[in-house]
């Protein structure tokens, strides 16, 4: 079985013992290995679009795993939530992926009956916290880690009555995290400064700078005193 990363390491940190557990787009099953492993649940669901890679894991782990824990992982072809029963998983995983997909994915997610959400999106991470609290969602807890000088967002996510209202700043670098005085937020909105200033020399976009005021103003929230 592959090295865990830090990532997942953090994942699997976040998970309780429950019953059954999916893990949607598995990749390498090493969520699920990790899980069975460590009897974190009684079953493990592992999905991909892609028949080749199932039939490809199982081939492998059916002679990596003992039998009794490859018979608790549960190995399904098809498209996100498709192939999940609407109340068979007590928590759903999905990391890796853009936010676009995971979008679509979680599109009928109010459908679903669930413990909580682990959700780890690459990319758009902003836009993914303002369609959590669209959908009557709400972060229960946020993570950043720091892996290969790359950082990672990790949200724990359970179902909400009510409609959260989040401000601007918030949205951009989480309500949770800022409250915390998180020291990797810190690294990350210097980072994202930077970056931003890079963009604002050659589009001069107003927008962007709007973006530099208010990464300026979390930081001094946070205790942080930052010169341009």
């Amino acid at each position: 079985m592959k090295k865990i990363s830090n990532r997942l390491l953090t994942i699997l940190k976040i998970i309780k013992k429950t019953n059954v557990i999916a893990d949607i787009g598995t990749d390498h099953a090493i969520i699920p290995c990790y899980i069975i492993k460590n009897k974190l649940a009684k079953k493990c669901i592992a999905t991909d679009i892609k028949e080749n890679i199932i039939f490809r894991l199982k081939d492998e782990l059916s002679n990596n795993l003992l039998k009794e824990e490859f018979e608790k992982i549960d190995f399904r072809v098809g498209s996100g939530l498709k192939v999940l029963g609407k109340y068979e998983a007590n928590v759903i995983i999905i990391s890796g992926m853009g936010c676009d997909l995971i979008k679509d994915i979680l599109s009928n997610i109010n459908e679903y009956k669930f413990k909580y959400l682990i959700i780890s999106p690459q990319t758009k991470i902003c836009e993914f916290r303002k369609f959590i609290i669209n959908k009557k969602l709400k972060i229960i807890k946020e993570y950043l880690i720091k892996d290969a000088e790359k950082f990672y967002f990790i949200f724990k996510i359970k179902k909400s009555i009510l409609k959260i209202k989040y401000k601007n700043f918030e949205y951009l670098y989480s309500r949770n995290l800022i409250k915390e005085k998180n020291t990797y937020l810190i690294e990350y909105i210097k980072k994202s400064i930077f970056e931003y200033k890079r963009i604002f020399n050659i589009t001069n976009k107003e927008s962007i700078k709007e973006y530099i005021d208010l990464s300026i103003k979390t930081l001094k929230r946070m205790g942080v005193k930052y010169d341009l």
